[in-house]
């Protein structure tokens, strides 16, 4: 899993609390991508991942997606930093570009974009 869903779900509040109280399973937290594709690929590892990578991932990897009924809770991410401090030139290229990335590709008339994209709500504020 790229995030611990197990200490809520070990409780019972997750999504996964009956499977998780029920079978213990040992769940592995990976943070990188790179990480959990090559657990899947060369281990007997299952991964919870957003559509848009299961779906690169069935075509390159040749995975297999399972379907889920349960659903994960949103996750909003945000980007920070100090209040008084200047960003560096390489933090101030990659927020522009991840900016002009998200407003480009949210109104792409590729339609792979459209699809990943549509799973994205993106508000662009600064305090």
């Amino acid at each position: 899993m790229n995030r611990d869903f197990t200490e809520n779900d070990a409780e019972g509040d997750g999504p996964f609390g009956e499977y998780f109280r029920r079978y213990k399973p040992r769940v592995h937290v990976a943070h990188s991508s790179s990480m959990m594709i090559g657990l899947i690929c060369n281990t007997d590892v299952l991964s919870i991942m957003p559509w848009p990578l299961a779906e690169l991932l069935v075509a390159k990897e040749g995975f297999c997606v399972l379907p889920v009924t349960e659903t994960i809770p949103e996750v909003e991410v945000n980007l920070m930093y100090r209040r008084g401090t200047p960003l560096s030139a390489a933090a101030k290229v990659f927020i522009q570009s991840l900016k002009d990335t998200i407003i480009d590709d949210a109104n792409t008339s590729d339609p792979l974009s459209r699809r990943v994209f549509h799973a994205v709500d993106c508000v662009l504020r600064e305090r």
